[in-house]
Parts: C-alpha cells; sequence; structure tokens
C-alpha cells in the first residue's frame, strides 16, 4: 500500500482565496443537514471539497464521514475516512455496494482536495463509475462490497436528509474541517472544474464557475 498523500499550501500568484472554512468538532456534535425537497439526479453527480482532518486512526470514533444521505438503517449512502482510507458505501436493503482506496491520508497538516464523481450510467468499466480524485490525482479505488452496476439509482440525491460530517447510523459527528463545498447535480466533472496546477507543481484552488 502506498504511503500519506497530501500538501498543507498552495503557492504563487493569482491565488483564488478561499477565506473561511467550517471547523466540525464532534465533541459539539456539529454537522449540516438538508432534505431536498424533490429527488434529483440518481445516477449523476459531483461532490467536491477541501477536507482537513484533525485526528487519525482506526477507531470507530476516529472515522470522517464527510458527505451521507440516509433514509434509514438500509438505505443509506456514506462516503469519507475510515481507517485513515477512503470508502465510499451505498444500500439499498439487502444490496451493499462499496469501494475504497489503497492509500492512507494522515497527513494532519494538509488540506486535501477530494473530488468524488458518480456516473452509473457508463455502460463500460464498472470500476469507472465511481471515481475519486485527491490533490488532482486519479485514485484507484478496490472493490470491497461489489462494484456498482450500470444505471444504479444511488441514495444521494434522493428525498431524504443529506448531511455533512453527520455519521448517522454510528450516532456520532466527525472532526474535520471543510471548505468550498460544491455538489453538482446530474453533471460529471473532473478536478480541473475546481483546482489547477501552479507553477511550482502544487494542487491549488479555483472557484468553480458552473459547466
Amino acid at each position: 500500500m502506498s504511503g500519506p498523500v497530501g500538501s498543507s499550501t498552495w503557492f504563487g500568484k493569482d491565488v483564488y482565496e478561499i477565506e473561511q472554512s467550517l471547523r466540525f468538532n464532534d465533541d459539539d456534535s456539529a454537522f449540516l443537514q438538508r432534505t431536498p425537497s424533490s429527488a434529483g439526479n440518481l445516477r449523476t453527480w459531483t461532490w467536491s471539497a477541501w477536507v482537513k482532518r484533525p485526528v487519525f486512526g482506526s477507531t470507530t470514533a476516529t472515522r470522517a464521514i464527510l458527505f451521507e444521505s440516509v433514509q434509514n438503517a438500509t438505505n443509506l449512502f456514506q462516503f469519507g475516512f475510515i481507517d485513515d482510507e477512503i470508502h465510499i458505501y451505498d444500500i439499498h436493503g439487502s444490496t451493499d455496494y462499496g469501494t475504497q482506496t489503497t492509500s492512507f491520508f494522515r497527513d494532519g497538516s494538509a488540506w486535501y482536495h477530494v473530488v468524488l464523481v458518480w456516473d452509473t450510467t457508463l455502460a463500460d468499466g464498472g470500476d469507472d463509475r465511481v471515481r475519486l480524485y485527491v490533490n488532482g490525482t486519479f485514485h484507484q479505488l478496490v472493490d470491497e462490497w461489489g462494484v456498482f452496476p450500470q444505471n444504479y439509482d444511488g441514495n444521494i440525491n434522493a428525498a431524504v436528509p443529506h448531511a455533512l460530517a453527520k455519521y448517522t447510523d454510528q450516532e456520532l459527528t466527525s472532526d474535520v474541517y471543510l471548505a468550498e463545498v460544491n455538489f453538482i447535480d446530474g453533471l460529471a466533472l473532473g478536478p480541473y472544474d475546481f483546482g489547477t496546477t501552479g507553477v511550482h507543481g502544487e494542487w491549488k484552488p479555483i472557484e468553480y464557475v458552473g459547466a
């Protein structure tokens, strides 16, 4: 397995300033939640954010769920850091699907730019239906609970509660910083819609202006 990845700073002129971040402290049970008034696209969407983790480890309490959608215990989506890897789960009743990275993310000084691209409409290459980029680099996901099938309707964008930094099925919240969170319904985008490579090879943010 590969070692820690990340970069704590970005350099150069004409940098897009992210002026504020949100700190979620599990001791305060802090999270954000909303329920869409109607369902969106269940097969195609993109989530992007800059993420910083203050705690690490393999215990349940150190897991950092970034984004979730939970209807009940058997219908849910969860995406975040588990055992210092990134995991993506989607569960419909008795049908479970899930993938994870083989990389560990243990740099406590780093702001990681994380982009999750969900597009189950793709006919070829089931592994490409869920794609993950960290700091502009594609991270191969390995099968944990089964590859997402073509035209699979996930739990994200259903008219059920969606949350940042909440871990509903474990009745926990997450210790994590989040900044510049973007969710794009109906489009499978890539990291260069949200970031760019600087003159020193560093990955830095740009403003998302829409596709």
